[in-house]
């Protein structure tokens, strides 16, 4: 299983123009297996009222694809 270092994978919530909130997830292409030039982009399709439940689609996300050792 890859090793992530801080910074690696991003979570965050990103805003949008109505007021809710979209989860995002952002990992360094060169740290994916195999590397890729391209950074791995997720952007949630369901929109949430606040910024704490897009953060934690977003954390949940990305323990899902990229699991801790």
């Amino acid at each position: 299983m890859k090793s992530y270092q801080i910074g690696d994978i991003v979570c965050t919530a990103v805003p949008m123009p109505d007021g809710k909130w979209r989860a995002e997830v952002r990992v360094n292409g060169l740290k994916l297996q195999p590397p890729s030039k391209a950074d791995y982009i997720f952007q949630s399709e369901a929109l949430f009222q606040d910024k704490s439940a897009a953060l934690h689609c977003a954390i949940d996300h990305a323990n899902e694809k990229f699991p801790a050792e």
